[in-house]
């Protein structure tokens, strides 16, 4: 063993470096693997675990090393000590020649795809045994559920597909175009199945209350649930699902069964166990249900999709909805584009096309047809046209040309993207640069954005953001608080949501009243705790009941209670922060009429990436306002998430 080499990976642990737990699992293996163990085991086992713990990878794929560890570590930020020292020892660490050639040799702890070892090693890329098994469950799991729904008749929806969406969906633009729409509907009727994607305001869940509809048109006792990853998402599904309903063209029973379409978060589907991974229900004990709607697909990772599809019955239909092009789970993988990218998106096979045909009467457009025979052939949907925005101008225009970027952009497509936001004319985005921190300039300019932010309630009628503490009830405050919002591409540091918060606070409250708690304070759920109904991403305010006593009031979302907020005692909450400022990731599933988004200043975080930037620009629906220097923002449009996996092959 070289015990130079790993005395030194072993000093490499902080921001952006080694954490513990992928020194301690190395040490672990080098262990197992018994007295020959040697710096090409104990570096694969740190670095796969970094893979997977940190970045968020699936697998370590060796083809991304070359020369040292500065090739892993290529985003390297200071962390405690200089740069340049870091990168000097990071030179001392080579990648090993013949890296995988010396790996097979350790019987004990590596093998390859089928045995049970805690290293696998498949082709350039390194499993944990969990990952690989993961990996190839949901492959086979999606794989299985692929095909048409044995009790869908084309025939029997001829003409409902259309009476039921064109009251969505109408729009002259459709004359002479196919209706993404219409052909997601369908697609979601006929497949066991199916993804629909599609940016924000592209109908996603108008859609879903259309298929509810036509699918209890055919059978009334059909179980049908919907559920999205976090609290918020869920709450917004269910309201949308409610509106829609409203404008259906059904029977009493049909309407009336869709609007009690229950919905939850997948943990709480799943029962959720305190401190542990796993769930009440699993292949052993599967939920009883004959369709499950998923929303926010885009935030599941690979674990809790195979977890959900476990727990499904073989013959439930699932229908998946969300955004491919927005940011991937907080946890490994990016399941969602995976699934997008290994199916031929809007392409379809003749039998598809037939069928739908059928379906809509002849009225509208061949559908494009497949050129290729794969798993998920007729899957997936993309909804290609926006209500909330134009996509020739202000938001809509940045958000479709991030969208349309390939993956390494040349300099001129980004500058045009950079050009387009910093030189609005509609009013919608703002580009300005960020305030310097050091000499008070970020408080200061906090302090007059929320001082001067209005925001508009019910049509033309404008507030203050700040009257929300003075308004006469909750639902008045709420209502105002929860259409702005500070996100944060990072979590902490100087312009990190941790710090923006404190100086929010500081600025609304002054230096007096130094309390925790205090009437109007916004509080984020960031723990699920379903005994008390709240879960992570719920937000509420801090308000007085009519006994004058502090209270965390949060929207309902289930209809139960009398009024729309129900209220926890302070000192039963779970964990939660505060939520005047959020990091982009915990911001999805949500939207606001005013943005703003602070972009911390380091252009190698791996953080900024065109996903982080587009989420942030899509959650606004008025107006978007950008902290950033414009060499920032350039590098985080032109950086892509990359997760190594190899879910899209293996479909």
């Amino acid at each position: 063993m070289n015990s130079g080499r790993i005395a030194i990976i072993e000093t490499l642990r902080g921001k952006g470096l080694f954490c513990d737990a992928d020194i301690n699992f190395a040490r672990f293996i080098c262990r197992e693997a018994g007295p020959d163990a040697g710096y090409e085991l104990y570096l694969a086992a740190a670095l796969v675990s970094h893979a997977i713990l940190v970045r968020k990878h699936i697998c370590l794929d060796l083809t991304m090393l070359s020369g040292d560890l500065n090739s892993w570590f290529s985003d390297l930020t200071d962390a405690g000590q200089g740069v340049e020292a870091l990168r000097h020892e990071l030179r001392r660490l080579p990648v090993p020649e013949n890296w995988l050639e010396k790996l097979a040799g350790y019987k004990q702890v590596a093998g390859t795809p089928g045995e049970f070892k805690p290293l696998i090693i498949k082709d350039e890329l390194i499993y944990l045994y969990r990952t690989w098994q993961c990996e190839q469950q949901l492959a086979l799991m999606i794989k299985a559920r692929c095909g048409v729904d044995g009790g869908f008749d084309a025939g029997a929806v001829a003409g409902r597909i259309t009476a039921i969406s064109g009251r969505f969906f109408s729009d002259s633009l459709f004359e002479q175009n196919i209706d993404w729409q219409q052909a997601a509907v369908f697609a979601a009727l006929r497949n066991r199945f199916s993804i629909i994607t599609g940016g924000p305001g592209t109908g996603k869940t108008t859609v879903a209350a259309a298929i509810v509809a036509l699918l209890f048109e055919r059978d009334l006792s059909l179980r049908i649930t919907l559920c999205a990853p976090t609290g918020k998402a869920q709450a917004r599904l269910q309201e949308s699902l409610l509106i829609e309903t409203e404008m259906l063209h059904c029977s009493r029973e049909v309407t009336e069964k869709t609007a009690a379409v229950p919905s939850c978060t997948i943990h709480r589907l799943l029962g959720a166990r305190p401190d542990s991974e796993d769930f009440k229900y699993n292949r052993q004990n599967q939920l009883a249900l004959d369709v499950l709607i998923v929303d926010e697909a885009s935030m599941i990772s690979q674990s809790l999709m195979s977890g959900l599809l476990e727990a499904l019955p073989p013959q439930a239909k699932v229908v998946l909805l969300g955004d491919m092009d927005q940011l991937a789970s907080v946890e490994s993988g990016m399941v969602l584009r995976d699934l997008c990218l290994a199916s031929e998106i809007n392409h379809f096979s003749p039998q598809f096309s037939a069928a739908f045909n059928l379906a809509v009467n002849g009225s509208m457009p061949a559908l494009p047809p497949a050129t290729k025979t794969l798993s998920l052939s007729d899957c997936t949907v993309e909804l290609q046209i926006s209500r909330r925005f134009d996509p020739a101008k202000g938001i809509g225009l940045v958000a479709s040309a991030i969208k349309a970027l390939p993956v390494s952009p040349d300099n001129t497509a980004v500058d045009a993207i950079i050009r387009a936001a910093c030189s609005d004319a509609t009013g919608q985005l703002q580009v300005s640069p960020l305030p310097d921190f050091r000499k008070g300039g970020l408080e200061k300019a906090l302090s007059e954005t929320l001082r001067g932010q209005r925001v508009t309630i019910e049509g033309p009628r404008e507030k203050m953001l700040l009257d929300y503490f003075n308004a006469e009830n909750i639902d008045a405050a709420y209502e105002i608080f929860r259409r702005f919002r500070i996100l944060c591409s990072h979590r902490r540091g100087m312009y990190g949501a941790e710090t923006v918060n404190l100086l929010t606070e500081k600025i609304i409250r002054g230096q007096n009243n130094l309390s925790d708690f205090y009437k109007g304070k916004p509080v984020m759920i960031t723990e699920n705790c379903p005994m008390l109904n709240l879960f992570n991403g719920d937000i509420g305010l801090i308000w007085p009941d009519e006994k004058g006593r502090l209270k965390a009031c949060f929207p309902n979302r289930d209809g139960e209670r009398e009024n729309g907020f129900f209220s926890v005692e302070i000192s039963t909450l779970p964990r939660f922060e505060t939520a005047f400022a959020m990091t982009v990731h915990k911001s999805q599933g949500s939207g606001f009429q005013h943005v703003l988004l602070i972009l911390t200043p380091d252009q190698n975080s791996p953080i900024l990436t065109r996903e982080l930037v587009y989420t942030a620009v899509t959650r606004a629906e008025k107006h978007v306002d950008i902290w950033s220097s414009r060499e920032i923002l350039a590098a985080s449009i032109r950086r892509r998430t990359r997760r190594c996996s190899r879910l899209q092959n293996y479909l």
